[in-house]
């Protein structure tokens, strides 16, 4: 019973170390050749977290923006998770009335931004935690002076 159980434990030894020697060879002889044997390509982790689907960004976001021939433009955007929006704008140091717009809103590709829909053209935002920067035309954030100004912060 002993030397069966030897004789088992040194065929299963040997079979394996055939398999090794063999990957082994054929990476020698690849070498050889000049080909370099195939390496293993490193995981690539896609990270899929957005504005979009990690903030909770349905909320009411306020704050003034700057006005060239104002004080400035006290603003409140309302954002819905039905994708619609409710934006109220009180001109300073003018008549005060607000003016109040409100519509549906979009995602760009990469749900880090929002453009909303309005009658005199889109306005564009970048949607970050807890506020909103409005972008320019190119949707490209506002630089100079001002650009700390251009924020709206979630109430």
């Amino acid at each position: 019973m002993k030397s069966n159980s030897l004789l088992l434990f040194i065929l299963i030894a040997l079979l394996f170390s055939c398999k090794t020697d063999q990957k082994n060879s054929r990476v020698e002889d690849a070498r050889i050749e000049g080909v370099e044997p195939e390496e293993q390509e490193p995981e690539v982790t896609i990270d899929e977290h957005t504005s979009r689907n990690s903030l909770d960004w349905a909320a009411t976001y306020e704050g003034v923006l700057p006005c060239a021939d104002c004080g400035g433009i006290e603003t409140a955007i309302v954002l819905n998770e039905d994708m619609t929006y409710q934006k109220q704008e009180i001109y300073l140091d003018e008549n005060e009335e607000p003016f109040i717009s409100s519509g549906k809103f979009v995602w760009n590709e990469s749900g880090n931004e929002i453009e909303l829909k309005e009658e005199n053209g889109p306005t564009y935002y970048r949607v970050l935690e807890n506020k909103l920067i409005q972008l320019n035309q190119a949707r490209e954030e506002i630089e100079g002076d001002l650009a700390a100004f251009y924020y709206l912060m979630k109430k």
